[in-house]
């Protein structure tokens, strides 16, 4: 995209509001990774990825910062996420595996509940230079929850992911 997405708007609102709006409803803290000092004006704690390696350091970034035994992951490029979905998540959660939101057998590994005790055997994986997200959950452990059209809250845009500009104008059906 160019440029920072999380605060470029979509259908009326910056896209870090759609997270921070489900988040409010499901969690008792919010915590942001960013290296961006922009996220610190929102009011919530904001943990700096040191590593800089993706998805995967961020997470191992905040963990050690969660309150709770789990922690769940959204991303914050995906504004269609429910409270439903992650209610679901929460409902099926694991209590020593990545709880991951699945659908069409593709994995959502920014869509999970990670298990605060998993934070050692993620790190370790980063360390020996491992960064590719999907292999380290199925090295750590996961257990895929099925989203599909039968579930209530289900939709085909569940999942959709701003990546371009253009998808900034993306209808939702």
């Amino acid at each position: 995209m160019g440029r920072e997405k999380s605060f470029v708007n979509y259908k009326g609102k910056p896209l870090i509001n759609y997270s921070i709006d489900l988040m409010k409803q499901v969690c008792k803290e919010i915590i942001i990774s960013a290296n961006n000092t922009h996220f610190n004006k929102l009011g919530f704690t904001v943990v700096p990825d040191k590593q800089s390696n993706g998805p995967a350091s961020g997470i191992v970034a905040c963990l050690p910062h969660c309150s709770e035994n789990y922690c769940l992951v959204i991303a914050t490029d995906t504004p269609n996420i429910s409270t439903e979905l992650i209610q679901h998540l929460y409902k099926h959660k694991s209590a020593n595996k990545i709880t991951v939101a699945q659908h069409k057998e593709h994995l959502e590994p920014l869509c999970a509940i990670y298990p605060k005790a998993l934070h050692s055997q993620i790190q370790k994986l980063l360390s020996s230079g491992e960064r590719k997200l999907y292999i380290i959950i199925n090295k750590v452990g996961f257990v895929g929850i099925d989203i599909n059209n039968e579930l209530p809250f289900y939709t085909n845009q569940l999942f959709f992911n701003v990546n371009k500009m253009s998808d900034l104008y993306h209808d939702i059906e």
